[in-house]
């Protein structure tokens, strides 16, 4: 080793000594200095021990409320799974509901196929009813039986025919008490004899 690197050594020693003590200088005096603000200000070091505090309690907080919103997301799959479940099961109750209607439009089928014969067993039994007063008013002594057109209606009955004749003359009023006063009809002796064989001709149909 030369001179001169020997004289180096010494001289960067120095520089790290001097180093270290600038180093050493300023941490006191940082500490110094926190020591005196502590000292002036305790108020400051208790409002940032009241904020740390504070953020230990949101930080808790949000950790609570991410736990229960995944238990929420983890409730929700659940759900989701059990509605496609009902849904699926009302898909089938649906189509099994639609499988007995086909089975009721059978014996509509069936009632369209009996009305045929329905309809001929009424028409037998009109006819056997229609024979039966045919045979009904051949016998001697009974009157024929009245047959209307419409049943709802007395227009076309024998009784009402010569009613619907009689027509009102224009201009002329009637009272109640001249139709009382009016004559009735009596029948002679001749029209009372003739009336008399029907009678005896009932008694013997009798």
């Amino acid at each position: 080793m030369t001179v001169d690197e020997q004289n180096e050594l010494p001289e960067a020693t120095q520089r790290d000594a001097e180093l270290q003590r600038q180093l050493d200088d300023l941490q006191s005096r940082v500490t110094e200095l926190h020591k005196t603000r502590e000292d002036t200000n305790p108020e400051l070091s208790l409002e940032v021990q009241s904020l740390k505090e504070k953020h230990n309690k949101h930080s808790k907080k949000l950790e609570q409320r991410a736990e229960k919103l995944s238990q929420l997301e983890s409730e929700n799959l659940n759900l989701r799974d059990e509605n496609q479940a009902l849904n699926t099961r009302s898909v089938d109750s649906g189509l099994s509901e639609s499988e007995p209607d086909s089975d009721k439009e059978a014996p509509d089928e069936a009632t369209k196929a009996e009305s045929p014969m329905v309809a001929y067993q009424d028409q037998m039994f009109s006819k056997r009813l229609d024979a039966m007063q045919s045979m009904v008013e051949r016998l001697p002594g009974v009157a024929p039986f009245i047959r209307k057109s419409n049943p709802d209606s007395y227009a076309d009955t024998p009784f009402t025919d010569e009613i619907t004749l009689i027509e009102k003359p224009v201009g002329e009023k009637y009272s109640g008490i001249e139709f009382l006063q009016t004559p009735c009809w009596t029948p002679n002796m001749e029209e009372f004899n003739l009336l008399q064989p029907t009678k005896a001709r009932l008694k013997k149909t009798i």
